[in-house]
């Protein structure tokens, strides 16, 4: 049961990765328009260096200090805010 999750989660990783990778900067483009995307591709890599920065100490902090339940709410609930920011940027965007 154990290595079907994990090759599911390493599939859907990889999916993810694909897709972001090819979308991410006409996606970048788009939003900031030709006139702001040098800034907008600094914010983007700042906050992308932000996160790998300070994830993993994050990360091994709750699975240290939470039980099996507490590690799944805190990763529900970071993807609830990444889902949140992600909607409220699309509907900036479309409006």
């Amino acid at each position: 049961m154990r290595s079907g999750l994990l090759l599911a989660f390493a599939v859907i990783f990889a999916a993810g990765e694909l897709m972001y990778s090819s979308a991410f900067y006409p996606l970048l483009l788009r939003w900031s328009g030709e006139d702001a995307v040098g800034r907008a591709s600094a914010l983007a890599s700042l906050a992308w260096n932000l996160g790998t920065a300070s994830g993993p100490p994050i990360g091994l902090f709750v699975v240290a200090n939470a039980s099996a339940t507490g590690g799944w709410l805190a990763l529900a609930l970071g993807a609830a805010a990444a889902f949140t920011v992600a909607a409220a940027l699309h509907s900036r965007t479309t409006v």
